[in-house]
């Protein structure tokens, strides 16, 4: 057993069964005799001890914590020659390297800017992809998160936040459901009732969201590497999703006690093993951004159509797809424009993603398509209330008249 005082811990051994010490005394209790193996050199609670069982042992309102689960752990640091380093070293799983055939699915000339990323990670388990639409944000995250969860689909989960998003959809909450009588007499459900569960209403059940079960995964498999990939994270009211966990983003070896108690008194943490990679559009200028604490607890990369690694890349993806170089140099006159236009936005600019769907090159008018439905609505809203001529400025056929180019041929 461990008793604390303060920082100080002292370990004992329990001898004997529990005896009642006197019943004629009003203040009687059970009680157990103990062996205390370290009343001179009391160990320190944070530094000695297994940092799972500091945290179980941090819950100021439990008297009494089970703790069996560390017993094996706590042997070693009790008897004549106690051993006050930790008895084996935690288990950590280790990100791979980025590789050839990362860079090449995702049409990148080398592996210099993915390993940056894996660097990142590895220095800070949160990042956010963040540019403008069309610039493969979330494919990217997705690439990357697979890469590094070894293709495992179990440790690979996405979620999108909007602004009615919660604590209760992406840690955990109550979620009402019609008790199995109900739901068995209507035909929902064919399982029978239970004793404590043949309520009339609604019934009411504490539901795990998309983190909490990343989060158990990644405790219970600590070899193995867990992503959890957030698209469109700035959409979210971050502090309320995130809760007890915006602390816990920064501090993984910290424990907190859970809002609804799920915990148990036991404490949780972020298990090291478990990493977030979000998305943020930087053009969206309808949703509130991030404040400095939460920016603190990420790594930032940006993924821009005029920066490394998104350079060239529609080009070479037309070569690898035997199209013609037309599109590439369409996008690149038009986000020119956008750079010289009113805005003088830099998140203006258009995605190589728009010109990479394959509708796009279904035919000699298909890309004409793409860009009155796609690319000119998205530019109407950007330049919303001031006096730009849209279509004079950013029409597909201006475009290819001032390149020379020619329609239907790829273009």
């Amino acid at each position: 057993m461990v008793c604390t005082d303060g920082p100080k811990a002292y370990l004992g051994v329990v001898r004997g069964p529990a005896v009642y010490t006197d019943p004629l005394d009003d203040a009687a209790h059970f009680a157990r005799a103990v062996a205390w193996q370290n009343l001179d050199t009391p160990l320190d609670l944070v530094r000695d001890l297994p940092a799972e069982l500091t945290g179980r042992l941090g819950d100021a309102d439990a008297r009494i914590v089970d703790i069996s689960e560390f017993a094996s752990r706590l042997e070693p640091l009790v008897g004549t020659d106690p051993q006050r380093a930790a008895p084996s070293p935690d288990i950590e799983a280790t990100l791979p390297d980025a590789t050839s055939e990362l860079a090449d699915a995702l049409l990148q000339p080398d592996t210099g800017w993915l390993l940056e990323c894996v660097e990142l990670l590895r220095g800070k388990p949160q990042l956010i992809f963040h540019g403008p639409p069309g610039t493969g944000k979330t494919y990217t995250a997705l690439a990357l998160a697979r890469h590094l969860t070894g293709g495992s689909p179990s440790n690979v989960r996405l979620v999108q936040f909007h602004p009615a998003y919660t604590y209760e959809d992406f840690f955990e909450g109550f979620r009402p459901r019609l008790p199995r009588k109900q739901a068995t007499d209507s035909g929902v459900g064919k399982r029978e009732p239970d004793a404590a569960d043949t309520s009339t209403g609604l019934v009411f059940d504490l539901v795990k969201g998309p983190l909490r079960r990343l989060a158990d995964s990644a405790e219970e498999r600590p070899a193995e590497v867990f992503v959890l990939v957030i698209d469109e994270i700035n959409r979210g009211n971050l502090a309320k999703v995130f809760g007890e966990m915006y602390f816990l983003l920064e501090y993984r070896k910290e424990f907190v006690h859970l809002l609804y108690g799920s915990d148990e008194g036991r404490g949780f943490r972020l298990p090291a093993n478990l990493h977030i990679i979000g998305t943020m559009n930087t053009v969206d200028r309808t949703v509130a951004l991030m404040d400095a604490a939460m920016r603190r607890r990420f790594s930032f990369v940006e993924l821009h159509p005029d920066v490394p690694p998104l350079t060239g890349l529609l080009s070479r993806w037309l070569t690898e797809q035997r199209h013609p170089q037309d599109a590439a140099l369409l996008l690149d006159e038009l986000n020119r424009r956008i750079a010289e236009g009113p805005a003088n936005d830099r998140d203006f600019r258009v995605g190589h993603s728009y010109l990479m769907q394959p509708m796009a090159h279904t035919g000699p008018r298909a890309l004409d398509l793409v860009w009155r439905s796609q690319v000119i609505p998205l530019l109407t809203e950007y330049h919303w209330g001031d006096d730009t001529d849209i279509e004079e400025t950013y029409g597909l056929a201006g475009i290819r008249q001032h390149l020379g180019l020619q329609p239907g041929n790829g273009a």
